[in-house]
């Protein structure tokens, strides 16, 4: 079984973003053990994140060669976590030119194992409530010393389908929304530092691992 990985990469503020950019992917390109592996530069409105979300599937369950991205001229500092998949859907599998979101958070010490697969299956049901969401994916980190327990990814044709339909819906404000709240003591289970990011996608990174 192939291992995922998602990172968010930081940069230093007197940095060139294209040259940065160009730096990433070369070392991506030269990396063994990556079957594949996609680069996109995050849009504003992001929190929490860097300026570059990187994901990788590796060949490996473990990777024998990390890259070094830290190592990188431009570079301040990276997020690595290495998850295993949950579960994931596909709508469009061929899908082009689109928004890529991922979700990195981190459950609260002590959650009990049922409140875990309750929210990891209210997280699995949004797509069934907003179509806009094309492709998706939910992994728990295996990562060790990570400050994240879990990755939420998903997959839109469009910004506004993100933006809108998903942050606005009423199942994500009336019902998964509490276990990010600590007004809701009774079910809040995720801790409140967040990584929220998203960036452009030229083609399904889920459709193709």
């Amino acid at each position: 079984m192939s291992t995922v990985a998602t990172a968010q990469i930081s940069v230093r503020p007197e940095a060139d973003m294209e040259a940065t950019e160009q730096a990433l992917r070369q070392q991506l390109d030269n990396t063994p053990g990556l079957a594949d592996w996609h680069c996109g530069r995050n849009l504003e409105g992001c929190w929490g994140a860097g300026e570059f979300t990187v994901d990788m599937i590796w060949r490996e369950s473990v990777p024998a060669v990390a890259p070094g991205f830290t190592e990188l001229p431009g570079i301040a500092g990276a997020d690595v976590a290495h998850y295993e998949p949950v579960a994931c859907g596909l709508r469009e599998a061929g899908l082009r030119r689109g928004i890529w979101r991922t979700l990195m958070l981190t459950l609260r010490e002590g959650t009990a194992a049922a409140e875990v697969a309750a929210f990891e299956q209210e997280l699995l049901g949004m797509p069934g409530y907003m179509g806009g969401i094309r492709n998706w994916r939910l992994g728990r980190v295996v990562s060790p010393g990570s400050r994240w327990t879990h990755v939420w990814q998903q997959e839109y044709t469009a910004i506004d389908d993100l933006m809108g339909e998903y942050l606005l819906h009423p199942y994500h404000w009336g019902w998964v929304d509490r276990r990010f709240d600590p007004e809701f003591p009774e079910v809040w289970v995720v801790e409140t530092h967040l990584c929220h990011a998203f960036c452009p996608l030229q083609s399904s990174i889920i459709g193709r691992s």
